[in-house]
């Protein structure tokens, strides 16, 4: 079942879901198959656990978890989106995971003015807490407030450039604020998508699309998932939504001004 989780899964499975749950389930199955009292004869996973090794990585593990993602995420932006050089890196960050285990954590953890004093260690704690919290602040003001006319005038330029697929704020399309791109020929076929984030970073190529095959395209995505089934709700009721036979309203739904309906 691990195995077919791995893969087998889609990649837009949603978490959590149906799909995490067949290697969640295989882990458990596995640990309670192979795992024996004390006496009974037969292959046991504990034996695997054991191993020095195993264990070894099991201590790291939080301080790994910690390490990984900030390893894969700079790495591919420093590679140009190198996937290997960024797993690579992503498996190698157990190594400054080790020594911040060691020389961080260990090092706070087990400091002996923190272990005699209860108070010392919930006020070390609440410092820890202010300190991270007031350079979080800090980031936010000085990205806000540090920042140069250039840069400011560079990062307008990208956002602008992220629009060239003719996509243009209108509220004149079921009364809402819409993104248009796409075929700008009258009487053109036009696809309403819908969605969130993910939704959203599929305009461009769908204006690519739409512009080369003769249809428009109308985005109309949501921040959140919360928003976005309020908007589908509300979009399910309108009078170009009820229009489209029941039995095709969802995921799919066509009608003589809106073709189609993709929900995203």
């Amino acid at each position: 079942m691990i195995v077919a989780a791995f893969v087998w899964t889609p990649v837009d499975a949603g978490f959590p879901g149906a799909w995490p749950l067949l290697a969640v389930i295989g882990s458990v199955a596995m640990i309670l198959g192979f795992t024996h009292g004390p006496g009974e004869q037969g292959f046991s996973v504990a034996g695997i656990f054991s191993w020095s090794p195993v264990r070894r990585v099991g201590r790291y593990s939080y301080s790994w978890y910690l390490w990984h993602w900030p390893a894969f995420v700079l790495v591919l932006a420093a590679t140009n989106g190198n996937q290997t050089i960024a797993r690579i890196a992503c498996v190698a960050s157990i190594l400054p995971a080790a020594a911040s285990f060691h020389f961080v954590e260990q090092r706070v953890r087990l400091a002996p003015s923190l272990v005699k004093s209860s108070s010392r260690s919930l006020a070390f704690g609440a410092a820890a807490l202010g300190f991270g919290a007031a350079c979080s602040i800090g980031v936010v003001l000085w990205g806000r407030l540090g920042v140069k006319g250039p840069q400011v005038a560079e990062w307008v330029q990208a956002e602008e450039s992220y629009r060239p697929a003719g996509c243009e704020q209108n509220s004149s399309l079921l009364g809402a604020d819409v993104c248009l791109g796409g075929s700008d020929e009258p009487g053109a076929p036009v696809v309403l998508l819908v969605g969130d984030s993910h939704a959203a970073q599929w305009i461009a190529a769908f204006s690519d699309a739409g512009r080369s095959n003769g249809f428009a395209v109308a985005l109309r995505y949501y921040g959140n998932a919360r928003r976005l089934r309020l908007g589908l709700r509300l979009l399910r009721r309108t009078p170009i939504m009820t229009r489209a036979p029941r039995s095709k309203r969802r995921p799919s739904a066509c009608w003589p001004t809106i073709k189609c309906l993709r929900l995203s």
